[in-house]
């Protein structure tokens, strides 16, 4: 076997940092012979159970002899050491080290020895103890308590001669020894030592099958010395094993997958479906060893329970119990539970071989936890100082010291070796070893370093592709089965500016990320969400691990929507902006990140870490601006324009539009606009001969507690716009339905406000912009978050060419109002040829009227009756759908300054009766029949004569019949309508579908009452 140094520090920052790594070789360590069983992490005495592997191996030693205890050590530092018997409880027996007398303290200055020469103590003997070495850390004052890694070696100790002493690897003892020279005979070639404790993995080629070359390793205690690399064409121990790959780095990738792991290493792989096998190709620059690792992501500590024997050494464990989701908690640290493939090349001779790491020990080869390698093949060269590894193996694992490779996001570590590990150079071992300057030689395996390794998340079956050209580029990640779960694009303009779409199937914040060095920290970064039917853009930069936002915002948000689960973000910003603190110029090479969140609070804008690893584009990403002056930024609006109207559709995107403006103009000098946005902030149209803020016409509106609010006012500067001295803009109506509000209203293209008012007549840009929030009292208004939207083009405002227009009767807001004494059709809320209400009656001979009434909403919808078109002392008929159930009730209007406007009848009189309802694409429809003339006096109105019809929209209908405030303010008839029943026909016998029962009704409201007065 190979001996083994090689050790991971990866990502998490622990309790303890990286010191020590030992284990002996010689007495022979208790197996598993683990080099980093620390006191913080491990029971007293060892670490590790004496019956691990169910047997124990003793060595037999002299009473009163030296002994050269020696051990292997992956790191060099500036810590201590010390050698102790203890007896097999565990209490100390003796102090062996640096001294025989009992000395407690650990020696000092030779913390980089790996061999030291004890003297066992006179008249003792023992029939099993432990001879155990303490290595301490180089800072022991820095931990909670006393910082140490222990080995321990199984011995018995007696006045034992020669002959009685036992051998390693099958050696004898030689029938010469003496009790001064115990030494042994070694049976096996590749065994040496004078107990035959240390082993070569090779003398000579034949020892490698002929399939390879023996080569000398390591120099001193490293053993095995000398090892086996094997030709192109074989690979395994020993070279026994034919390899389908013969070639390390072949002319044709175009099949792989690239991903840079850091500026000097980086991996091509791919999945070979017909034999369910991965290939892997890992380069780094180094003439050493590097290393791959994976584990799946979501694996539990309780795998460090493996190997069985080794777990009742560990110090917490769920050893006594079953794991479950509440004591088993995700592994800690990069190197626990990691499957690893590592090797090393000499020219075109390579070894490799995999390996599995159970914690922040040294990994080891499969075969030390009694499995076997998984390789299917292998080959690797090193050229110029360049090391290309390539190797095969089965997808799915067949022991424990292998993971299966999935198609999911794995934890991927990666490390090669380094001349001087953080900069430290430290001598050999041996106190004669002949290289006291070179601890770390050409591949021997040992610690890489601080700056040699890296982590990241990937899925092996991701056949995501980075595409990049020189003005556009797109990166998708975690695809599979067609689609991706993460997409971004991009695309860089003429005017200096560089437009992204990011996408993906989260509810959470999404995140893209600009840095120099593949870190978080010192990176520039772009993170957004969409909450409550609106999309939020922040320009933020990252300081450590924090994300905080710009003091100066330099990202414009595009457009955002969220369709079937999948958020998409469309923004821009300069490709250099004018912050020079906190954004990153793309100008230049640099890496991407994408990140997903996480959760946020819209308000606030804060935002929770990321749950998993954010992915990393595999090279940096080259822009240069100056090749993409011939590409034109595109436009995100829709503007049509005729001689008297117009329409101007502003963040489109898939279709659909956050914001839209429709303008008419008329023939007696009016403008008439509709103004619609996707917010529940304030909206705002502006209207300017240049196109900026300054000197700006602007007509805000906002809603507050159900209210429409529209403001005349004027922006001079960049401030906020300041309310006109007189009010030219005449509202119409509104609407806020489904977090979509809408204005209707009008003025007139000349005013009489000099000072506040724009002339429209003529040719103008249009602005358009969403807030921001507004003080309903005051009407002072915060910034809009957003870049306004302006025309692409100049409004062009002639009235002497609308001359045939007529403008619409303002109160019938361009409805359709059609009756007679017996029947009648009213249209209410339309626009561009859809409209949002219909109201149809037919009466009755008998005195009964039919009526069906229907609108497009969720909410409650109402029929009024009124004398003199106000609600006071009007008759309503109020329906809506409560749980999918229908509902309908007869309500008289009272003017009541609590949300419960429309008051329930005093005597409960139900006159209305339900024939039929429906619900067909968003649209409520509800069939009903009253009489024209009830019985209830007080709180039902005659419909014989003439009266104003209100048309309403909720307002939420509750159980029990209480409703909250109409949203929007009713429709009113634009005249009053006439019946005469004597006048209609004979009426056809109807059913009705629903009655409610009232009894019931009467008795909720009377408890819902007496609650109310006692609370």
């Amino acid at each position: 076997m190979k001996a083994i140094g090689l050790l991971f520090v990866i990502g998490t920052f622990t309790s303890y940092l990286v010191d020590g790594h030992i284990r002996l070789t010689y007495p022979k360590a208790r197996q598993y012979d683990f080099d980093f069983l620390t006191n913080l992490t491990t029971k007293s005495p060892c670490g590790m159970p004496e019956n691990a592997m169910k047997t124990t191996f003793k060595t037999k030693l002299i009473t009163g002899s030296n002994v050269d205890v020696t051990w292997h050590m992956a790191l060099s530092d500036c810590g201590d050491f010390k050698i102790q018997l203890l007896f097999l409880n565990g209490s100390i027996a003796y102090e062996l080290a640096p001294n025989s007398n009992a000395n407690s303290n650990p020696a000092k200055n030779i913390s980089i020895v790996q061999n030291y020469t004890i003297s066992l103590p006179k008249d003792f003997s023992c029939q099993h103890c432990i001879i155990r070495l303490i290595h301490y850390g180089a800072d022991r004052n820095f931990y909670p308590s006393p910082y140490s890694v222990w080995s321990c070696a199984d011995v018995e100790i007696a006045k034992f001669s020669c002959h009685e002493l036992n051998c390693y690897n099958d050696g004898i003892i030689n029938h010469h020894c003496t009790n001064n020279l115990p030494l042994c005979f070694c049976t096996n070639n590749t065994a040496t030592g004078e107990r035959c404790q240390y082993q070569y993995e090779c003398q000579n080629e034949a020892d490698c099958n002929n399939n390879g070359r023996c080569l000398i390793i390591n120099q001193n205690y490293n053993y095995p010395l000398k090892q086996c690399y094997c030709l192109p064409g074989f690979y395994g121990y020993k070279c026994s094993k034919v390899s389908s790959l013969t070639v390390a780095m072949p002319d044709d990738v175009s099949k792989h997958t690239y991903s840079e792991l850091d500026s000097n290493s980086r991996i091509w792989y791919k999945i070979i479906r017909q034999s369910n096998e991965i290939e892997v190709i890992h380069q780094a620059k180094t003439m050493s060893w590097l290393g791959l690792g994976w584990r799946p992501r979501e694996l539990k500590q309780s795998c460090q329970l493996f190997p069985a024997g080794a777990a009742q050494g560990l110090l917490i464990s769920p050893i006594n119990s079953q794991p479950n989701s509440q004591t088993d908690k995700r592994v800690n640290h990069s190197m626990d539970c990691m499957d690893m493939v590592i090797g090393s090349a000499r020219g075109n001779l390579f070894r490799l071989f995999d390996y599995y790491s159970r914690d922040r020990s040294s990994p080891r080869e499969d075969s030390f936890y009694q499995g076997s390698d998984s390789l299917t093949a292998a080959v690797g060269i090193e050229i110029n100082g360049i090391t290309t590894l390539r190797w095969r193996r089965n997808l799915v694992a067949n022991e424990s010291s292998d993971h299966n490779i999935t198609n999911s996001i794995m934890d991927i570590i990666y490390a090669y070796d380094a001349k001087l590990p953080q900069s430290l150079q430290f001598p050999s071992g041996s106190q004669s070893s002949p290289r006291q300057d070179n601890y770390y030689d050409l591949d021997e395996l040992k610690y890489h370093g601080m700056t040699n390794r890296g982590r990241l998340s990937l899925n092996f079956f991701d056949d995501a592709r980075l595409h990049t050209s020189a003005c556009s580029g797109s990166w998708s990640t975690q695809c599979g089965s067609g689609e991706c779960l993460n997409q971004l694009t991009w695309q860089i303009y003429g005017d200096g500016t560089i437009h992204f779409e990011m996408a993906s199937k989260t509810n959470k914040w999404i995140a893209l990320g600009i840095s120099h060095d593949k870190k978080m920290n010192a990176s520039d970064a772009i993170v957004g969400w969409y909450a409550y039917n609106k999309p939020t853009i922040t320009d933020r930069y990252i300081i450590n691990t924090i994300p905080i936002i710009d003091i100066q915002d330099n990202v414009y948000l595009i457009n955002g929507s969220q369709i079937n689960g999948i958020t998409t973000l469309g923004f821009a910003r300069n490709l250099t902006t004018t912050d020079r603190i906190s954004d990153i110029s793309l100008q230049g090479c640099h890496y991407f990140f994408y990140g997903v969140g996480g959760d946020f609070d819209p308000g606030t804008k804060i935002i929770s870490k990321h749950p998993t690893i954010p992915h990393i584009t595999s090279r940096k990403i080259c822009i240069n601006g100056s090749q993409c002056l011939q590409h034109k930024a595109p436009k995100f609006e829709k503007l049509t324009l005729k001689a008297c109207s117009g329409q101007w559709r502003t963040g489109c995107f898939n279709g659909d539009c956050q914001s839209r403006v429709n303008w008419n103009v008329y023939n007696d000098g009016t403008i008439h606009f509709q103004m619609k946005s996707k917010t529940d902030k304030w909206v705002a149209l502006g209207f300017s001969y240049q196109e900026k803020m300054p000197n700006t016409d602007a007509i805000v509106g906002w809603y507050y507690n159900s209210t429409p609010t529209l403001m005349d006012s004027f922006i001079d500067g960049y401030k906020t716009p300041k309310v006109d001295a007189i009010n030219d803009a005449y509202l119409i109506n509104s609407s806020n339905i489904n977090g979509e509000v809408t204005f209707n209203f009008y003025r007139h293209i000349i005013t009489g406000d000099s000072q506040g008012d724009t002339i429209l007549f003529g040719c103008n840009h249009f602005f358009l912009a969403v807030g921001g929030d507004f003080n309903p009292d005051t009407g002072i208004l915060s910034k809009h978050p957003l870049k306004p939207s302006i025309t692409s083009e100049i409004i062009c405002i002639f009235p002497s060419i609308c001359s045939d227009d007529i403008p619409p009767d303002v109160g019938a807001r361009k409805d359709s109002l059609v009756f007679d004494n017996c029947s009648g059709s009213w249209i209410t809320g339309c626009d561009i040829g859809i409209c949002q209400n219909q109201l149809n009656w037919k009466v009755y001979k008998d005195g009964r009227i039919e009526i069906t009434m229907a609108s497009r909403t969720d909410r409650w919808i109402a029929m009024g009756i009124s004398d003199d078109r106000h609600m006071n002392n009007s008759d309503a008929i109020v329906a809506s759908f409560l749980n999918d159930a229908p509902t309908i009730y007869d309500r008289y209007l009272t003017v009541n300054t609590s949300n419960h406007y429309a008051q329930m009848d005093s005597q409960y009189n139900q006159n209305v009766f339900l024939i039929s309802s429906s619900i067909i694409d968003g649209r409520a429809t509800f069939r009903f029949y009253r009489n024209v003339t009830t019985n209830d006096t007080e709180t039902d109105i005659s419909l014989e004569g003439c009266h104003y019809f209100f048309f309403g929209i909720g307002g939420v209908f509750r159980p029990g019949g209480e409703i909250t405030k109409h949203w929007s303010t009713p429709f009113i008839s634009s005249q009053k309508i006439c019946i005469t029943s004597s006048q209609c026909l004979d009426s056809p016998h109807v059913n009705a579908a629903h009655r409610p029962d009232y009894g019931n009704y009467k008795l909720i409201t009377l408890i819902v009452a007496a609650l109310v007065v006692l609370l």
